[in-house]
Parts: C-alpha cells; sequence; structure tokens
C-alpha cells in the first residue's frame, strides 16, 4: 500500500493558505475601526475646545421672563427657583431674601444695581458683593441702635438702561439711602442674548441642540458633543429645524467678543453706544438726585492684563462722566492690581467675574472708599480697624488701604475725558431715553 505522507504534509499548507486572506481581511478592518476611532476622538476634541456649535444659551429655566415694561424687555419672576443653578428669586423680582419696602427704623438701607456681576452669576447667594458688604457692615459696624441692610437689584443681562429702569421701577420704592451701581464695562452694549433667547426662543434644531448637549444623556453616544453638533447639522437642514429662527441684527458682536474682547469693549465707548450711556447716566443722576439718595458708581475692571491694562481710558471716561453728573466713582483697578501683586491666589471666573473671594475684596474696597468720603455712618478710623483683623478680611483693608489714593475732587485729572470717545450726531440728553 503507497503511503500518504505528502498529502499529510499538503493539509497544514494548503490551511494556511486559506486563512492568508482571511488575516489580511481582518487587518485591514482592525486598521479602518482604528483610525476611525482615532478620527473620532480628534473631532470630539476640536469640537470642545473650539465649542463648535450654534450660540445657544442656556437660560435658567422659569427664573426669567419676558417683560411688561418695555424699557426692561425681561426680568426675573418673583418667587421662582432653580435648584439646579442655585438661584431663589425673591417675592420682588430679586436674587435676595424677602424685605418690607418700608425702611425698619435704625436701619441704613444700600440698594445694589447692576448686572451679572451684583446678580452673582454662577455664585452663591451669599458670595455676590452685596451681600459680602452686607455682612461686613453688620459684623463689625452695626450695633442696638445701627443695621445695615443691603439690597441686591442686580440682574444678568441687563444693560445700562435697563439697570436705570429697574432703579426707577424696583429699587426706589424701598426707600434706600444709598444706591451702588456695580458698573460691567460692557453695560453700554444694548444687544441681550437673554432677551432674544426669550423672545424668540431657538429654532427647533438648537433646541435639540441645547437639550441633547445640557439635558441628562441617556445614551453614551448622546455624551459626545460631536454627535450633537452632526446631528443639529442634519437637522437645521429641516423646515422644521429652521422654524422659530433668531432674528440677531447685532449678533456679530458674539464673534467680535471672543475674538478681541479688549476691542469691542472700548468700540463701545465711541458714538452712539457710548452717547446713548452717557444719556443714561444723566437719567440715573437726575433720579437719585430728586430722590435725595447719594449715589455711587463702582468700576470693575476686565479680569485681563490687570497690569499692562489697556482700558485705563476707558474708566476715565466713566469716572469722569459720572463725577460731572455729581455722581460718587468708586474705581476698583487699582485695588484689584494691588491684590494681583500681594497674592496670586485668583480671585476672577473669567474675564468679567469676580469670584467669592474677588466679592468680598470687592465689598470691602467699597466699604474704604465709602467710609473715607463719609458716605455712609462708618468713620475712617472704624474701618482701619478692619486691617488688624484675621485674613482675609485683614489682609484685604491692608491692600485697600495701601492702594488707595484720597478720593477724586471735581477737576482731578480723572475728569478729563480723552477726546476721540466722544463722536456722535447726538447730544446728551437731559432726561434720558
Amino acid at each position: 500500500m503507497r503511503s500518504r505522507p505528502c498529502q499529510t504534509a499538503a493539509a497544514p499548507q494548503a490551511s494556511t493558505a486559506a486563512l492568508a486572506p482571511s488575516r489580511r481581511r481582518l487587518f485591514r478592518l482592525v486598521a479602518v475601526a482604528t483610525g476611525t476611532i482615532l478620527a473620532l476622538a480628534v473631532g470630539e476634541m476640536v469640537v470642545r475646545v473650539f465649542h463648535l456649535g450654534p450660540d445657544i444659551y442656556p437660560l435658567c429655566e422659569q427664573v426669567y421672563t419676558l417683560s411688561d415694561n418695555p424699557r426692561l424687555l425681561f426680568e426675573l419672576v418673583p418667587g421662582a427657583v432653580n435648584l439646579k443653578a442655585g438661584l431663589s428669586i425673591n417675592a420682588d423680582g430679586m436674587r435676595d431674601r424677602d424685605y418690607k419696602v418700608k425702611k425698619p427704623p435704625n436701619t441704613y438701607r444700600i440698594a445694589c444695581l447692576g448686572d451679572s456681576i451684583c446678580f452673582g452669576w454662577s455664585l452663591e447667594e451669599g458670595e455676590a458683593f452685596p451681600k459680602r458688604l452686607e455682612e461686613l457692615l453688620n459684623r463689625y459696624f452695626a450695633g442696638p441702635d445701627r443695621r445695615f441692610e443691603v439690597l441686591n437689584f442686580g440682574v444678568a443681562g441687563y444693560d445700562i438702561a435697563q439697570i436705570v429702569e429697574n432703579l426707577r421701577v424696583r429699587a426706589l420704592k424701598y426707600e434706600p439711602d444709598l444706591i451702588l451701581y456695580g458698573y460691567c464695562l460692557n453695560d453700554p452694549q444694548q444687544f441681550s442674548f437673554t432677551y432674544e433667547t426669550l423672545r424668540a426662543q431657538l429654532t427647533a434644531a438648537e433646541k435639540g441642540f441645547r437639550d441633547r448637549l445640557f439635558g441628562p444623556a441617556r445614551r453614551l453616544m448622546q455624551r459626545s458633543r460631536l454627535y450633537v453638533l452632526g446631528r443639529y447639522s442634519l437637522e437645521s437642514m429641516t423646515p422644521e429645524g429652521r422654524e422659530l429662527r433668531i432674528r440677531q441684527p447685532q449678533r456679530e458682536w458674539l464673534v467680535r467678543r471672543k475674538e478681541d474682547p479688549i476691542a469691542w469693549v472700548a468700540d463701545l465707548y465711541r458714538g452712539d453706544s457710548w452717547q446713548d450711556a452717557l444719556n443714561e447716566l444723566t437719567s440715573l443722576a437726575r433720579i437719585t438726585r430728586s430722590a435725595g439718595i447719594s449715589t455711587h458708581v463702582v468700576l470693575f475692571p476686565f479680569f485681563k492684563t490687570l497690569d499692562t491694562y489697556p482700558l485705563v481710558e476707558v474708566h476715565g471716561h466713566v469716572a469722569g462722566a459720572s463725577r460731572r453728573l455729581s455722581l460718587g466713582v468708586i474705581d476698583l483697578l487699582d485695588d484689584y492690581r494691588a491684590l494681583r501683586r500681594a497674592d496670586p491666589e485668583p480671585f476672577s471666573l473669567d474675564m468679567t467675574h469676580p469670584n467669592p473671594r474677588g466679592n468680598t475684596f470687592a465689598a470691602v474696597g467699597m466699604l474704604h472708599d465709602l467710609a473715607a468720603r463719609g458716605a455712609i455712618p462708618v468713620s475712617a478710623d472704624e474701618f482701619a480697624r478692619l486691617t488688624s483683623e484675621p485674613d482675609p478680611i485683614g489682609g484685604f483693608a491692608r491692600i485697600v488701604s495701601a492702594a488707595s489714593d484720597p478720593p477724586a475732587t471735581d477737576g482731578s485729572s480723572e475728569d478729563r475725558v480723552t477726546p476721540g470717545y466722544w463722536p456722535s450726531s447726538r447730544t446728551v440728553a437731559t432726561t434720558g431715553k
């Protein structure tokens, strides 16, 4: 019988030859899968780093509403609560506790006005500067026959016109002895993303993008911003996805603010936008003067390159205009510069908003200037005792005491306004808008 060694040896060779194409296909599939995963990972990183997608604005639900007042445009909902955002609104539409409208006896009452800085965006209620100031006043300077109340009338997203109207319709009735306007350098900007979003809502596609991005993600895929962006792009092509399109004639400011925020702010102080702001400052001065209420404009700087600060002129324009209208001015720029030099610990959340530490420091700075000017029932000598308190209060008091010059008077160099920031076809109104 013929043996079959050759057949037995040939069998493995045939099997190996048959497996080779399968292995090549497997390797190709693995390579394609690996490349796809890497490409998706890179795409996800790009989308997240550059925040690609529509300009959605996640308003705190049930906290903001459109207003019947055509100057306010929108306002806070009385009694609203958003536990997720840490927000609660009192019965009169303020982010504060409830107060009696009539001022109690032996009470010195301060009304704080402003936008998101005063409101305390991204902060707990007690961390915003109005509540920090109230805490300091009552801890160190109250007594049996003297107490202090500091009411927070700040509304995130308000411009100067809305802030002045909020003073007229809401703050004046509380009989404040002093008004502090926490002035943000972008207050002349009239465009409000908050108002436009409330007015027109989002397109169906933008709403889907926002809900998937911020809502609870039930599937792993929905946690991918790249996936959400892709779905938004597809939905935007449908008629349903394009409905309720937001009409924003000034929407280009979003791009300009992101690309060059310093130039964007400087532009607000040229031409009609600055002229409108001057009209509103004039209206603020007229209203408070008629009510016999001392009023101070508190200037918050942009927390960017404080040492080589590019917006000093802008501070001078606001300070000079305010003083000519007999409004007091507290400029926190030098105080924050001194804090930066003294301690590298962060004091801001972003370019415009101080963090809790920065708000406490601002309250100490305001208290120092107000006491030095005799604007509150706290003397400069009483304030000086704060410098011996434990840190951080004592440290902050020492910094502002060392950094602050004597209060400027009318006619000082700070009152001069650089030519070139005033050109406009309109004149300053004496009665406001």
